[in-house]
């Protein structure tokens, strides 16, 4: 990395953390996750109807759960998209671009610094739904497999919020505004959401990225035997990486080239 870049990612990370709004996220994911534990252990009683005898055995059907609501990819992409369109709205992109950087590493310090942030929320939703089935099913029991899928489950979900991310704030850095920002980035999912819905031989499923929204699940065993569902694995892990990998870039790269021509001076 760049001295400029480096230079760049870390005014962004300081900036932003300064906002105090990654601290709001952060205390507000383990709040949101206990609400999830407490409709499903004391409302539902999921304890006696599924068999939760530890912790990793327990996660799964808690990720489900919180997962499926879409509350934190929603809040991954308005977060993605503010941060890359606040500077422009507010002129402050101005400021920036008189600096002693480049455009590229002024927009991928940007980006990386976003994506930081954006790490650390995945980070402590993990923590915070791991905490919690600790907490309410116990660590007796669990063996080296366990931890295995553990680990794969925690990378695979990284990636995967790292890559919603990616996908919001670059289609966001196409406009001007705020607000425009987080429409366009929200357009952009649909659009990808939309490839679904074509038929195969036009886009194979393995490449579509909705395809793999609940891919880290399917490193557990299935909660619910004899059940079709998101723990049912139809794809490998190199597809997996593939799309969530390829599709942000392949957003990331023009923005990056559009944004090398655009008028700033706004």
């Amino acid at each position: 990395m760049s001295g400029g870049l480096w230079r760049a990612t870390q005014a962004e990370v300081l900036m932003i953390w300064a906002s105090r709004i990654p601290i709001v996220f952060c205390a507000a994911i383990p709040v949101g996750c206990f609400l999830v534990v407490f409709e499903l252990y004391h409302i539902e009683g999921a304890r006696d109807r599924l068999a939760l005898d530890h912790a990793l055995r327990a996660l799964p059907v808690l990720f489900l759960a919180a997962w499926r609501l879409f509350v934190f990819q929603a809040a991954v992409v308005a977060f993605a998209a503010f941060w890359a369109t606040v500077d422009s709205q507010y002129g402050m992109i101005r400021v920036m671009g008189a600096q002693p950087i480049s455009r590229v590493e002024y927009i991928l310090g940007k980006w990386a610094g976003i994506c930081v942030h954006i790490a650390v929320f995945a980070g402590v939703l993990i923590l915070s739904l791991t905490g919690w089935a600790v907490a309410y099913s116990g660590v007796r029991g669990i063996g080296p497999a366990d931890l295995a899928a553990f680990c794969r489950f925690a990378t695979e979900l990284l990636l995967l919020s790292l890559a919603l991310g990616a996908i919001a704030l670059s289609a966001a850095s196409l406009r001007r505004t705020v607000g425009s920002g987080i429409v366009t980035a929200l357009m952009a999912l649909i659009g990808l959401a939309f490839m679904a819905t074509l038929p195969f031989d036009v886009v194979p499923p393995r490449y579509v990225f909705v395809r793999y929204l609940f891919f880290p699940i399917q490193e557990f065993a299935n909660p619910f035997p004899g059940a079709d569902g998101p723990f049912i694995r139809l794809y490998s892990f190199g597809d997996f990486f593939t799309v969530v990998v390829g599709t942000p870039l392949a957003m990331l790269m023009p923005s990056a080239l559009w944004f090398r021509r655009r008028d700033i001076t706004e």
